[in-house]
């Protein structure tokens, strides 16, 4: 169980993606933005977009592997999806 807060100015989502074996962020970050054949990832869920100051809870179950938390709300400045701005990052469950 994770605690999502935002602590930002803009909304923000958190999604968490199971990369597939091999792949990587790059990978995932290509697929979304031009998507052609099989995702290099499966969905495990998350939190939709949350507002600026609020907070909530999700829980995963998560399995051995590599995994991307990601944002796909479009920033207001650039219209680009946040995680094409960096707010993607992996991690490692053992």
């Amino acid at each position: 169980t994770w605690q999502v807060r935002n602590a930002g100015t803009e909304p923000y989502e958190f999604d968490v993606l199971k990369l597939a074996p091999g792949k990587t962020a790059q990978d995932v970050s290509a697929f979304l933005t031009h998507p052609s054949g099989p995702p290099p990832f499966v969905d495990i869920g998350g939190m939709a977009s949350i507002s600026p100051g609020l907070s909530g809870w999700v829980k995963f179950n998560l399995t051995t592997g590599n995994y991307v938390a990601l944002s796909h709300v479009f920033d207001k400045a650039t219209g680009k999806s946040e995680f094409l701005l960096g707010m993607m990052s992996t991690f490692t469950v053992q």
